[in-house]
């Protein structure tokens, strides 16, 4: 991948972020153009819809190991991100809805959220920084 499909595909993302943000059910609804620019870009919708799913869970990553610095709950991390980012949270609920993809993910989501919430949470002292 180049550079200016990098960022092709991060546009694309975060104009379908922002139009869920606005209207979460028919932010998928993809006209024909952007149907062609869905598969230039990323092959497929369900591709798209994986990649969606990458962002959700590297910014959901981020905020666990913070929140570890803060002592700040994982429950409620979750609930803070789905918050701030309401396109991409309606996106990735979207996604699990059609993709069995996406779908067999959630279970790792849970996993990290369990890491972090569990009684072998890391502390601050265990994270190398």
């Amino acid at each position: 991948m180049t550079w200016t499909q990098f960022h092709e595909r991060n546009d694309f993302m975060a104009r379908t972020i922002d139009r869920a943000a606005a209207e979460p059910e028919g932010a998928l609804d993809f006209s024909p153009e952007e149907l062609a620019e869905v598969s230039r870009l990323f092959g497929d919708v369900d591709s798209l819809l994986l990649a969606l799913r990458a962002r959700w869970m590297t910014t959901l990553s981020a905020k666990l190991e913070q929140a570890v610095y803060e002592d700040i709950p994982v429950e409620r991390v979750r609930a803070q991100l789905a918050a701030a980012q309401p396109g991409l949270s309606a996106l990735v609920t979207a996604a699990s809805r059609r993709s069995v993809r996406v779908r067999s993910l959630v279970h790792g989501e849970q996993q990290m959220v369990d890491y972090f919430d569990g009684p072998n949470q890391p502390k601050r002292r265990d994270i190398v920084a």
